[in-house]
This record gives C-alpha cells, sequence and structure tokens, in this order.
C-alpha cells in the first residue's frame, strides 16, 4: 500500500516485446525513491541484481529494501543504463 502512495510503476517492454523492468512516475518528494535519487522517468531493470519482469517480483524487492543494508538499482535514464548502489548506515 505505501508503494502506491509514494509513486506509479508502470511496465516497460523491451525491443523483443518482453518486460524488463518498470518505468516510475510522480514520484512523491520526500518519498523513498525520491530520497535514493530516482527521478521520474527512470526505468528501474533490477534491485539487488534480481531481474523486474513481473509486478510480483517488483512488490518483493521493494519490500526487502526496508531490511537491506547495502543495495542496488540498475536503471535506465536519458537511454543510458547504470547501476546506482547504496550503502545504509
Amino acid at each position: 500500500e505505501a508503494l502506491g502512495t509514494q509513486v506509479r510503476a508502470s511496465p516497460h517492454k523491451g525491443s523483443d516485446g518482453e518486460v524488463d523492468g518498470f518505468r516510475l512516475s510522480s514520484i512523491r518528494q520526500g518519498s523513498l525513491f525520491s530520497k535514493l535519487g530516482i527521478r521520474n522517468g527512470d526505468i528501474v531493470h533490477a534491485v539487488n541484481g534480481t531481474a523486474l519482469t513481473s509486478a510480483e517480483g517488483a512488490m518483493a524487492a521493494y519490500g526487502s529494501l526496508k531490511s537491506q543494508g547495502s543495495f542496488s538499482f540498475e536503471i535506465t535514464r536519458r537511454n543510458q543504463r547504470t547501476t546506482i548502489s547504496y550503502d545504509v548506515r
């Protein structure tokens, strides 16, 4: 439920027509995503190496963020794929 109030996520299909991540929009200021530097329009392909190819996988990845000490996001921003890593202290 908290995820739905912080961001909108819509499936993104790769060149093969298969879901290869989720495009994020309507990121609320002060949300977890905003604090992590995720921006509107970013496509998140994986969290901690787990590919986001379904809504269930995306929800599980989001839930795991609360209990992790470090994590990474594979994203595409402005047509450039990159990995953003974080250590929580």
